[in-house]
């Protein structure tokens, strides 16, 4: 293959070697990773395509649907409002090509009408901000003129997002090179929920900046045309890889992981940057090896203190001046030169705070939607009798938001009883979870899903605010260092506990849960296996905490 082949939207948001190598290059075929939780999400996006055109359908009946790039034109030419599925004409000189979902008139310019884009993507755009506001549409408020300004939200800065806002700029210079453009930069995004969000495509709305688009199209353009000249024998390859988060669902990810392997790349270290690899690799820090020479305690200081542009500095104050997090990648790269085992950060014993009552708690979401929350409790106090062991809370049916704020007061309610049961009886009292973030957010949804939940809302912040709520998570960052990554399914086998499913993970848990909706057993005794299974995990780790894991050797013994 060819750069002559247009450039697609998606390419833009994606790793410039795996853009390369889609169209040939040294390493082997690429092959198809096995991801039951992509399957559910295709399938999901499919539904969701289809519920929004089949709704513009009824409220647009002169909405047309071209079969073809030459019927596309056609329709554009004479100016029809609403176009469904469009197929647009190449830009053959800027070398792009478009797929959006609809096209909706704007307006004229001169002879030619013009049009927004309009892209359905099966995420969530908006997050609260109490300053910030977007304009806003539904599938039957498609023109622009119609939508309105709703205040109180932003856009998410996720990469979800962010890959949506790059593909809607890239249709838009589509549209601009066939002077199809709307005058004002914007372009429609349909999320899950089915609102039609309008972003601003302009110079100052990053991350949907026509500047920052325009920056990775043409960094990928001048890849391409390298892998061309590459073809003809007339210059190198024109990336090589580096390890990323992107990797986990690439195809080419086993042969570019066994190349980093071999070298002792870097990037391997978890997780750099792209952009804090190209410092490490320019101040000659190419492998995992050298970064784990580097002084940590020298690399700390040099980030919070002025040196003289003048002064020679080594490699631990020159990339530590730049790179805050350089200390935890030096001892990363250590416990991954020694074998990747588990350390003690602080030279002191571990321990993790306990209670009279002490309740483990995880939930378990899909489309963004808790669907369950399921609590292990363990009473430490003889004299009080109360039920101990697993409870969950869930209706197991398509989660409406209504659902979801009825799910957790059923939750937050129980969670209540039990913790005035301890003040009651002088008993001390903490709740667990591993990652505080991912519930507190669940928690408020939960809260805003169900208007007659609004009630709740200040006993909750007390309690998230409490030190009765315990973060496992930090508490683990703080007391252990690891090669690997910081999470419950890497820290609680060394706990000695394990998983009864096969495959634990909480993305396999959605498409269960999917499939416990249509079907009931044995989907729903498997994610409650799996939300218990998490909750003992997160109790057998405090355990390993306050007992062996003090065993292990600190961090700065390389032997």
């Amino acid at each position: 293959m060819s750069a002559t082949r247009p450039i697609d939207g998606a390419e833009i948001a994606r790793c410039p070697h795996r853009v390369a190598l889609i169209r040939g290059g040294p390493q082997p075929v690429p092959v198809r990773i096995a991801d039951e939780s992509s399957d559910r999400r295709q399938r999901e996006s499919q539904r969701l395509t289809e519920k929004i055109f089949n709704d513009i359908s009824a409220a647009f009946p002169d909405a047309v649907y071209p079969a073809t790039k030459s019927e596309t034109t056609e329709h554009i030419g004479r100016g029809a409002e609403i176009i469904v599925a469009p197929r647009l004409p190449d830009d053959v000189q800027g070398g792009r090509r478009a797929y959006v979902d609809v096209l909706v008139r704007t307006g004229r310019t001169g002879t030619n009408y013009t049009y927004a884009p309009i892209i359905i993507r099966n995420i969530i755009v908006a997050d609260p901000a109490s300053t910030r506001r977007i304009r806003t549409g539904s599938t039957h408020l498609l023109r622009l003129s119609e939508a309105e300004w709703r205040d109180g939200v932003t856009h998410r800065r996720t990469p979800a997002v962010t890959r949506a806002g790059l593909a809607l700029a890239h249709s838009y210079r589509v549209l601009e090179a066939h002077e199809w453009a709307a005058s004002e930069p914007v372009g429609g995004l349909f999320d899950r929920d089915g609102t039609l969000w309008w972003l601003e495509l302009g110079p100052e709305s990053s991350p949907f900046s026509l500047d920052i688009y325009d920056a990775a199209f043409a960094e990928r353009q001048s890849v391409l045309l390298q892998r061309d000249l590459w073809e003809k024998g007339d210059a190198p390859y024109p990336t090589t890889p580096f390890w990323h988060r992107e990797c986990e669902y690439c195809p080419f990810s086993a042969s570019c992981r066994q190349i980093l392997e071999e070298s002792h790349d870097v990037s391997l270290v978890p997780w750099t940057k792209f952009s804090e690899q190209i410092l490490l690799k320019e101040a000659g820090v190419t492998t995992w090896d050298t970064l784990a020479t580097l002084d940590p305690i020298v690399a700390a200081q040099a980030f919070h203190s002025v040196l003289s542009a003048a002064e020679p500095h080594s490699p631990s104050e020159y990339l530590g001046k730049q790179l805050q997090q350089l200390p935890d990648l030096i001892y990363k790269a250590r416990a991954r030169k020694i074998g990747n085992p588990l350390r003690r950060a602080l030279p002191e014993a571990m321990s993790c705070p306990t209670a009279d009552i002490e309740v483990d708690v995880d939930m378990e979401s899909c489309n963004d939607r808790t669907y369950l929350w399921g609590a292990v409790v363990r009473n430490r106090r003889s004299d009080l009798e109360i039920p101990e062991g697993y409870r969950h809370f869930s209706y197991f049916t398509e989660v409406t938001p209504l659902d979801e704020g009825r799910i957790f007061r059923d939750f937050w309610e129980w969670l209540s009883e039990l913790r005035k049961f301890a003040y009651d009886n002088q008993a001390s009292f903490r709740a667990y979870c591993f990652y505080q973030n991912a519930e507190n957010t669940s928690m408020r949804a939960g809260i805003a899903a169900d208007p007659s939940n609004s009630g709740l809302s200040a006993s909750v912040e007390e309690f998230l605010a409490s030190s009765e709520w315990v973060d496992l998570f930090e508490i683990s960052r703080e007391l252990l260092q690891t090669e690997g990554a910081m999470g419950l399914k890497n820290l609680a086998p060394a706990a000695g506990f394990q998983w009864r499913d096969d495959s634990p993970s909480g993305e396999a848990s959605m498409a269960w849960f999917d499939n416990a909706v249509r079907e009931g057993e044995p989907w729903r005794t498997r994610i409650l296996e799996y939300n218990e299974d998490d909750c003992r995990a997160t109790q057998a780790l405090r355990d390993w905490l306050n007992g062996d894991a003090s065993n292990l050797p600190h961090r700065d013994d390389v032997s």
